[in-house]
């Protein structure tokens, strides 16, 4: 039995805590005295005469029985053995979640994501304390041994090597059949055997891209050539977009990679956020890359050197790896089976460290002795 951060370890005895009010009760009934109305010398004799008509009954509590009532309180308090809990120290947690295109996939009316996090969610309902923390991390295809800790939980379908210490949830899964590329207008369907070309299922304009105007002019015509192969308009859904953050005074640098270089003058170093790569640095980073994004602060770019191939394929590799497919466009290795749900909480991730009990029968035992010897020395001096 708990109460107010106190457990009783033997709740039974509590009941006792009736004989110091019944111990009250009676000493108050057996106590009333005589109290006089005590005005004038006159008034006393009157009182004396006319005593029934004056006379007022008062009970009270002598001050013997009161320390004798507190001490079989505690005495009950003791014998029922309470103990108070240290405040358990709080605990993080971190959730790290595939946000790889598969979690998506929706089977049963539920996605695969939803299905993962459920044993999650009920495990957090179940152990999870007012002091503790959650931490949310979402990637695509994360880095799952970074996170093999006892305070992490992975979050996906399939797990091709399992964690040792960390909890994970794999939503498991049959194959979903479904669109699983683009070729320009037309798009591939994957029937569960065989891939079926649709031709233009993608009307003009549909798919969309963003390339910002203040770029410099080798990039921005480099970007504008690549959206136009691909398929790509301005507007429309967007799948791209390349963006200039010019924040702080340029200056001048030196970039290279892939065999071509040039100078160029960049703004202040960019913040790397989640979900992003550096691509490019010049005394940090000045390109960033993530699904369906582009970001630099190269403000301006002079002719690169070297091969101009070099150059367009460099840079067309970056865009390529960052478009995004079409709404509903999941690829086939992502639409397979995923085998059966498992689900394993953290490795001593349930336990609930810093809680120290602190037995509080000694004191009650101690006041309850304190109390009586008051209660005997009372009654001395009233005797």
């Amino acid at each position: 039995m708990e109460s107010l951060g106190i457990r009783f370890l033997a709740p039974g005895c509590l009941w006792l805590l009736l004989l110091p009010l019944a111990a009250l009760w009676l000493g108050s009934r057996g106590g009333a005295v005589l109290a006089l109305v005590t005005g004038t010398l006159e008034s006393w004799r009157a009182a004396e005469r006319n005593r029934p008509a004056q006379v007022q009954r008062k009970r009270r509590v002598p001050p013997a029985l009161a320390c004798l009532a507190a001490a079989l309180a505690c005495a009950a308090l003791a014998l029922a053995r309470p103990e108070r809990g240290a405040a358990a120290a709080g605990r993080r947690f971190t959730i790290v979640v595939d946000r790889s295109p598969s979690m998506d996939l929706v089977e049963g009316g539920r996605t695969r994501r939803e299905r993962a996090l459920e044993p999650v969610q009920a495990w957090i309902a179940r152990e999870r304390l007012g002091a503790d923390e959650l931490e949310r991390i979402e990637a695509r295809a994360p880095e799952w041994s970074r996170y093999d800790r006892a305070d992490a939980l992975w979050v996906s379908d399939l797990f091709d090597a399992l964690p040792s210490v960390a909890g994970f949830s794999a939503s498991g899964g049959g194959a979903v059949p479904g669109p699983i590329a683009r070729e320009g207008a037309a798009r591939l369907d994957w029937d569960g055997e065989r891939v079926v070309r649709v031709e233009n299922a993608f009307a003009a304009g549909e798919l969309g891209c963003s390339i910002d105007a203040r770029l410099p002019e080798p990039l921005r015509e480099l970007a504008r050539l690549w959206a136009e192969g691909s398929g790509l308009a301005p507007g429309g859904s967007p799948l791209f977009a390349f963006e200039l953050e010019d924040a702080g005074a340029p200056h001048e640098v030196g970039l290279a990679r892939d065999g071509w270089s040039a100078a160029a003058r960049v703004a202040a170093p960019l913040a790397v956020a989640g979900g992003e790569s550096t691509w490019l640095t010049a005394g940090g980073p000045c390109v960033l890359a993530a699904p369906g994004k582009v970001r630099c602060s190269i403000v301006s770019l002079d002719e690169p050197a070297g091969d101009p191939a070099a150059f367009a394929v460099s840079w067309g590799g970056l865009f390529d790896s960052v478009l995004l497919d079409p709404p509903g466009v999941v690829p086939l290795s992502e639409r397979t089976a995923r085998g059966a749900p498992a689900w394993r909480a953290p490795v001593g991730g349930g336990t609930v460290p810093g809680r120290a009990e602190r037995p509080l029968g000694g004191w009650c035992a101690l006041a309850a002795a304190l109390l009586a010897l008051g209660a005997w020395a009372l009654r001395g001096i009233r005797a």
